[in-house]
């Protein structure tokens, strides 16, 4: 993909861990030295070095980001539906209204951080609990690493930033610790999001090929499709604790979100055919460009069968 696209975290995924907790060694003095540790972490477990998280910058807030997609289409990946992103979120939230005139699905996420330029330690990722630190640094630097698909890159970034989340957590906290339970149980949530997300987008996008020409039937089709997903959206998000309404379930939340599910699996098989996570993380950052070949590759490192690292092609 062109490395001139946006490449922007997956904000609802592995919020918060337990609140205050009986660390095992001494933390570092801060958030800010703490972001700094982390980032040391991840070339530790081979991530290369970024230029990322080597400022802080307290007046960032966080970032804001507009997706827009038609009605009746859903897209491959979010870069497809892109709008706008900027700090203020009023900026973003006045071309989110027009995008609604304009009869768009709209879906506005604020991150702790993006993958472009050289992206500073902001405030949003000072507040973050631990695990959700942890997780942001590294699939933030995992990126740099990575040169494929953006439906591979996205499930690959959040392989290693899972991986190397628990690992940094096991090391610093113990292999019992609460921190780590709050980390695999987060992992856990998200999984069951995904599936769920990737089960409405393929449905949906069989039902948007072969709607009618008639607007009101086709109107009405959509409206019946959306309204019993939204119905099982809504219990799993009070099941699982996130923090969506029940109509946030439309064609922008949907194509954003089958970026990161839909080889999410996959990607996860593959990152943990590895015991150690420098050698998962060495093999993962190898992946071939093309989505094609990169599929085929990560499927013989998840059956354990040798895979030759793939050019850049």
């Amino acid at each position: 993909m062109s490395r001139g696209s946006l490449l922007f975290l997956a904000a609802i995924s592995f919020p918060g861990a337990a609140g205050s907790i009986q660390e095992s060694r001494p933390a570092p003095a801060d958030a800010a030295s703490e972001v700094s540790e982390i980032v040391a972490f991840g070339e530790r477990i081979g991530l290369p070095p970024t230029p990322h998280f080597r400022r802080v910058d307290r007046a960032l807030g966080a970032i804001h980001i507009l997706y827009a997609c038609p009605p009746f289409e859903l897209r491959r990946h979010y870069n497809e539906i892109y709008r706008t992103h900027s700090s203020d979120l009023a900026v973003v939230e006045k071309a989110a209204d027009v995008a609604r005139a304009r009869g768009e699905d709209v879906r506005v996420e604020s991150v702790e951080a993006t993958a472009e330029g050289s992206c500073p330690v902001t405030r949003a990722l000072l507040d973050a609990s631990l695990p959700r630190r942890v997780y942001v640094v590294l699939h933030e630097n995992a990126h740099v690493g990575l040169r494929c698909d953006l439906t591979v890159e996205e499930p690959l970034a959040d392989a290693i930033a899972s991986i190397g989340c628990e690992a940094y957590l096991e090391e610093r906290f113990g292999p019992d610790s609460p921190q780590l339970r709050s980390a695999r149980r987060s992992r856990a949530r998200y999984d069951r999001l995904c599936a769920f997300v990737e089960e409405v987008y393929q449905g949906l996008a069989l039902l948007y090929a072969t709607l009618p020409a008639d607007p009101v039937r086709r109107d009405r089709l959509r409206r019946d499709a959306l309204e019993e997903a939204r119905g099982r959206f809504a219990a799993l998000v009070a099941e699982d604790g996130w923090g969506f309404e029940r109509d946030d379930l439309n064609n922008a939340f949907l194509t954003r979100q089958h970026t990161f599910a839909r080889h999410r699996p996959l990607a996860f098989a593959a990152a943990e055919a590895f015991e150690r996570p420098r050698e998962a993380v060495s093999r993962l950052l190898a992946v071939p460009e093309s989505e094609e070949k990169a599929i085929a590759y990560l499927r013989r490192l998840a059956e354990g069968a040798p895979a030759t690292p793939g050019a850049r092609d």
